[in-house]
């Protein structure tokens, strides 16, 4: 079987042909001024590209700039609450340190009652031992008086 250009359905390479014999024929001053018009277009196209990167490299720099701001805002924040927290925690371990401060006073101060109850006791036992060794000698004093007068 035979296709034609004209057929309805033709195969690829004859789509082609198809395609060539509807398209225009230019003349050389028609193709050179498409060509111009091709590379004018293109320089266009290249510009606008440009343009659309600058704005998009605008908008990324902006958006850097929104998340910069942003990240520095909640950095801040966190700081902040770590400093509180922080300056919580410092003044609990001040008021431990005061206590333990009390206590080891009062400590200190027991032990200085115990020192002195210790030292006491001694005294009294020394007050007592001196007491019986007095009351000794005043019976042997007794004794000897009674001997010599007796």
């Amino acid at each position: 079987m035979i296709w034609t250009s004209h057929d309805v359905n033709p195969p690829a390479k004859l789509k082609v042909f198809r395609e060539l014999e509807m398209s225009p024929i230019l003349t050389v001053e028609e193709e050179t001024e498409r060509k111009g018009s091709v590379h004018e277009r293109y320089a266009d196209l290249q510009e606008e590209e440009s343009i659309m990167t600058a704005r998009s490299n605008s908008i990324i720099t902006q958006k850097d700039e929104e998340l910069r701001r942003e990240y520095c805002a909640k950095l801040e924040e966190y700081t902040e609450s770590l400093q509180n927290e922080f300056a919580c925690q410092n003044k609990k371990l001040e008021e431990k340190n005061s206590e333990n401060r009390d206590e080891n006073t009062f400590s200190k101060r027991f032990e200085n009652v115990e020192s002195y109850s210790t030292i006491n006791s001694a005294a009294i036992d020394t007050t007592e031992t001196n007491s019986m060794k007095i009351a000794a000698i005043n019976k042997e004093m007794w004794q000897l008086q009674n001997q010599l007068q007796g």
